[in-house]
Parts: C-alpha cells; sequence; structure tokens
C-alpha cells in the first residue's frame, strides 16, 4: 500500500512538471545497476495514460543484462506495450566508436583539423581501445601523462611522436591496464583507500568510506579521506560531491572501480573484503546496511 501511494503521488508530480515545462526529458543511466523497485517506478511513469509530455532514455550496457534480470523483463514489458501502442519506444544500439570517429574526437580535443597525422594518431587509439569512447579518453590521457603527446608552446599546438607511441604502448590493450599502472605509482594510504572505495560499490558515501579508512589504516584521521576525495576527483577516478548532507561519490567508470579493486592480490582479497564487511557491520545502522547487502 505505502508502495501504491508513492507511486501515485510521484505520478501527481510529473504530471504537474510535464504540463508546466513541457517536454521534459529524464535521462537515466547505468539502468544495468537499477533495482526492481527504481525499474518498476519507471515503468509506472512511462504506462502513465494523462501524462503524454514525458520522454524517459535510458541508458544501459546490454553485455551485463542477465536474461532473467529486473532490467530484461522491463524492457520485454516495454517492447510489448510499445508494439500495442500504449507508448512509443525506440531502441538504439551503440557499438564502438570507428576509425573517423575517433579521428573526431582527436580534432575536437586538440583544437586540430583532420590529417594524416590526427589519423595516424586515431588508428592507434582505435588499436589500442577497440573503439570504447572512455578507454580513448584514458589512453589520451596516459600519452599526455607520459609526454608522448604535449603542448608546443612555440608552434601553439598539440605534437606528438607516432613511431614513439606505436612502440611504447604496444603491450597497452585497455583502460584497466592503463589505470591500473598509474594507480600502482601511488602512495600506499592513496592505494588502500582506493580499494577500500571500491568495496563499497559505484555509489558510496563520505562517512562511510571514513568508517573504513580509521580502521584499515593506522594513523590516519578524517583529514586523509577529504585529501583523498579531492585527489580522486581531480584525476578522473570519481565524481562527486553528491546527495546533499550524505556527500555521495560515484565511480567515473566501473573500469575505474574494477582496477582499484585489482590493486589487492587475489589471494588477499577474500580477507580483506570479510574485514571491510566486518567494520560496517559493527559502524553502520541496519538502514544503511542495506545498501552493501
Amino acid at each position: 500500500e505505502a508502495k501504491a501511494k508513492l507511486q501515485f503521488i510521484v505520478r501527481l508530480l510529473f504530471r504537474v512538471l510535464c504540463q508546466h515545462y513541457a517536454p521534459v526529458v529524464i535521462a537515466l543511466d547505468d539502468l544495468q545497476w537499477a533495482d526492481a523497485a527504481s525499474l518498476e517506478l519507471m515503468e509506472d511513469l512511462i504506462m502513465d495514460r494523462e501524462n503524454q509530455n514525458l520522454m524517459v532514455v535510458g541508458l544501459y550496457r546490454s553485455d551485463e543484462v542477465q536474461e532473467a534480470s529486473s532490467l530484461a523483463q522491463t524492457i520485454r514489458s516495454f517492447r510489448d506495450n510499445s508494439y500495442k501502442g500504449i507508448f512509443s519506444m525506440t531502441e538504439i544500439p551503440i557499438g564502438p566508436i570507428e576509425l573517423t570517429g575517433v579521428d573526431g574526437m582527436i580534432t575536437d580535443l586538440l583544437s586540430l583539423d583532420s590529417s594524416a597525422s590526427t589519423m595516424a594518431l586515431a588508428e592507434v587509439c582505435h588499436r589500442r581501445t577497440r573503439g570504447n569512447a572512455f578507454f580513448v579518453l584514458a589512453f589520451l590521457r596516459m600519452l599526455k601523462d607520459k609526454g608522448y603527446l604535449e603542448y608546443n608552446l612555440g608552434g601553439m599546438k598539440w605534437v606528438w611522436d607516432i613511431s614513439k607511441i606505436y612502440t611504447e604502448t604496444s603491450a597497452t590493450t585497455n583502460a584497466v591496464s592503463l589505470t591500473m599502472r598509474k594507480m600502482v605509482t601511488l602512495q600506499q594510504e592513496y592505494k588502500t583507500m582506493l580499494v577500500l572505495a571500491s568495496c563499497l560499490g559505484h555509489l558510496f558515501e563520505k562517512r562511510h568510506l571514513k568508517i573504513l579508512t580509521r580502521e584499515q589504516i593506522t594513523g590516519q584521521n578524517g583529514a586523509i579521506t577529504d585529501e583523498f576525495l579531492d585527489f580522486a576527483i581531480k584525476n578522473g577516478y570519481l565524481e562527486g560531491p553528491s546527495g546533499g548532507s550524505a556527500m555521495q561519490y560515484r565511480w567515473v567508470h566501473d573500469s575505474i572501480q574494477f582496477a582499484a579493486l585489482s590493486l589487492i592480490p587475489p589471494e588477499n582479497l577474500v580477507k580483506f573484503k570479510f574485514d571491510v564487511g566486518k567494520t560496517l557491520l559493527k559502524d553502520l545502522e541496519s538502514a544503511d546496511l542495506e545498501h552493501y547487502v
């Protein structure tokens, strides 16, 4: 009954919003991580026949959606209702970026015109990243950090040595390996905090990371958590804060979270997670624990 009342109130809210600000477009990212209750609320809004001014754009990774998952069932329901004419639904599969698209990203980022030189760099990026947009950006960032891609003040433009990039990056395959190479050079406290944050999931609260830091890193107070979060945001690991007073942070990409978790040797990972779980169980309220169970 409480859930039905909540859905009714949310429907009324969106009807009012869509009347005064039509059309209203909502973009929902990473739906593969959505829980069943959230998907049900989304479906309830979309199925509302009295609200014709709402568009919902949902994004998800199809390779991470199991056939029996809540999202897969919701999508099948959407397709059936779209076929019946209850609402209009369009599906747009998005694959890897083609070579010309990577070249376009490079020319836009470096403020250059497309040329044989930029296309050669695009070919390396495309080959190393397989056209994944996030990986392309991570790869270019790595080239800049290592000095393979630099801004020439004399010529007032970006320059690179394509033969050196070919040679020096031949073993690089994706953003996980790129990110891990950078992470392993960090101070030990930051590496430990990266792993702690990865254990908290793709979205976590600052106060929960502080609790783990206090327990797992001897002699450190809450100040290092603030320093770490500032560092992680500046280096493109985390986004935030959001969520008002809760001070929530999220990983920029799940591949970065995976890379952080990989800083712990596999043989030590189970015990590390067990210790994290014990700390959370001891220090968190039951309502907070539900997020991590």
